[in-house]
């Protein structure tokens, strides 16, 4: 990305945008994991609480993996085709 301040500026793409994943684009302004565990310790002595985190953390391994295959097999540019394609359906 390339920004141009004043009037008429803007942001700009520095590749083509068919060239550009969901991936690269999630993991440019998201450096966080997609899912997070909740702050508190669970209870140990709770047979769910001691092991809610470990599954917990296996299953949103397993989540964000299957998000990021997704977003690395779309583009920029494909996004921009089916934005248009549904404006033009829903302008008729």
């Amino acid at each position: 990305m390339a920004s141009q301040p004043g009037v008429g500026g803007g942001w700009r793409l520095l590749r083509n945008s068919a060239s550009i994943t969901l991936l690269e684009v999630h993991r440019a302004v998201d450096e966080e994991p997609l899912l997070s565990l909740h702050h508190s310790q669970p209870n140990p002595e709770c047979l769910i609480g001691r092991n809610i985190q470990h599954t917990l953390t296996v299953y949103f391994g397993e989540a964000e993996q299957a998000f990021e295959q997704v977003l690395a097999g779309q583009t920029i540019a494909q996004v921009l085709k089916t934005a248009s394609e549904d404006s033009s359906l829903r302008a008729r």
